[in-house]
């Protein structure tokens, strides 16, 4: 029976010591969450708030985003050159183009060359609308509240 009495006790021993790695791992993981969890929280809030930050510094100048415009605005208009019909969601996307502040550079600080090319892009652009379809070159220009006059 010794022999059966030291196996029970062997198999208890294995269970504490199973029993006391677990408690040991747990014990461990609430310490490392302790002592860093705010910390890592900290750390992540600051790179979140950096990136925030970074992205309102780093915006794109109004004059690249003229230069965006003043180039579709171009395409746009030579896509268009032989149309002669405009659908209406066209109408409303170009109408929508024309009138974004940003890429009109009257609106915008734009170089003296940009201004000039932006302007003709616009004019090129409300030409080929005019000749396609009339009624919007009117409500461009009108602005709510205005009667054009």
């Amino acid at each position: 029976m010794t022999h059966l009495g030291s196996i029970n006790q062997q198999l208890s021993s294995r269970r504490d010591v199973e029993e006391l790695i677990t408690t040991a791992k747990i014990a461990r993981s609430r310490f490392l969450k302790d002592r860093y969890g705010p910390l890592c929280k900290t750390l992540a809030q600051a790179a979140a708030i950096c990136g925030i930050v970074c992205l309102l510094i780093y915006e794109r100048p109004a004059s690249e985003v003229a230069l965006d415009g003043t180039v579709r605005m171009n395409r746009v208009a030579d896509e268009l050159a032989h149309a002669k019909a405009i659908p209406p969601n066209s109408v409303q996307q170009i109408s929508r183009l024309l009138r974004e502040p940003g890429y009109d550079c009257a609106q915008v600080s734009c170089g003296s060359v940009l201004k000039h090319r932006n302007r003709r892009a616009r004019e090129k652009l409300e030409a080929v609308l005019a000749k396609a379809s009339p009624p919007l070159v009117v409500s461009i220009r009108q602005t709510p509240g205005h009667s054009g006059h």
